[in-house]
């Protein structure tokens, strides 16, 4: 699990909506959402742009304010803005390379506000529970997307909180699934799916404690990948590569918390599994980190000589 000092964010930034992006000259549709999957995204982290979210929130009060009375049903709203003003990385996609300054409208239709719930076993209807699931295996893949999204953007703390989000996601739906053991492995949610997608999340969270120094989550990271995931596989090119980020990942931690004899046995495990690669060249990082952490100890034990020498002619 994730540490527990790192929250989540919370499911409630989650809402779903279909949407339509029409020409005001010519009335065409430029874009739209698929009518049999409604478009997906998280608020406040910019999946879509400001005229489009904001539509949204303002559906969201609608909808709260009305809570009082039967607001099952969706709402819309529809707005005029400029194609540029819409793009954003997740939405207006098929809009690349029209001029920026066309006049749009925009119609806008909130559906949910809420995580998707997890079927269970009074959802008799098989076609339905597979529908169900993607979709909080799709929650899982967006919030690792959007760790990856702010990684790139060096933005390493809020990526830190997505990878967390996949984690928890990923971990509560492997649960959903050993308590329906006549669901696992059908459909479209894989059990192997899943298991690869907390792997990765949690090879990516512990390269961002490793950029936050956060040396010992880090740790924790690299041995959960190593002795839950990476060992326990058949040894193809694609485990061998987990090792070697893990292991090399896991080195640079102990490196950091000057744990220097456990660092160098994390850093030769590395190359050893990077040999074992076909046509691989050898992890040249992990091979000058090697003498980095080598050299480290001569010098630290030198220091810690000079030190007890100072202390006993005292």
């Amino acid at each position: 699990m994730a540490d527990s000092d790192d929250n989540v964010q919370d499911q409630q930034d989650w809402v779903s909506m279909r949407y339509t992006i029409k020409s005001v000259s010519d009335d065409n549709v430029i874009e739209e959402s698929n009518p049999a999957f409604p478009f997906v995204f998280r608020l406040g982290i910019g999946a879509v742009a400001a005229p489009m979210e904001k539509a949204v929130r303002e559906l969201q009060k609608q909808k709260l304010e009305n809570s009082h009375r039967d607001s099952s049903d969706a709402s819309s709203a529809t707005f005029n803005c400029t194609l540029g003003e819409i793009q954003s990385n997740q939405l207006g996609k098929s809009t690349q390379g029209r001029p920026a300054d066309t006049e749009v409208e925009c119609t806008v239709t909130l559906l949910s506000t809420s995580y998707p719930r997890f079927p269970t076993e009074s959802d008799q209807d098989r076609a339905h529970r597979d529908k169900v699931a993607t979709a909080c295996y799709n929650k899982c893949l967006q919030y690792k997307e959007d760790g990856n999204f702010f990684f790139k953007q060096k933005d390493h703390k809020e990526a830190k909180r997505q990878y967390i989000g996949a984690i928890k996601s990923i971990t509560d739906l492997l649960a959903q699934l050993d308590e329906l053991a006549n669901y696992a492995d059908t459909g479209n949610l894989k059990r192997d799916n899943l298991n690869q997608t907390l792997c990765s999340s949690r090879n990516n969270l512990s390269l961002c404690y490793l950029k936050l120094k956060e040396y010992k989550k880090c740790a924790n990271q690299c041995n959960w990948i190593l002795n839950n995931v990476a060992k326990n596989s058949e040894q193809t090119e694609d485990s061998l590569a987990t090792q070697e980020k893990a292991l090399f990942r896991l080195g640079s931690a102990l490196f950091g918390l000057q744990e220097f004899d456990q660092a160098i046995d994390k850093l030769d495990e590395c190359l050893c599994v990077c040999r074992k690669k076909k046509d691989a060249p050898t992890n040249k990082e992990a091979a000058a980190l090697l003498q980095q952490v080598r050299k480290a100890k001569v010098d630290f034990a030198g220091k810690e000589k000079k030190m007890f020498q100072a202390m006993m002619s005292g």
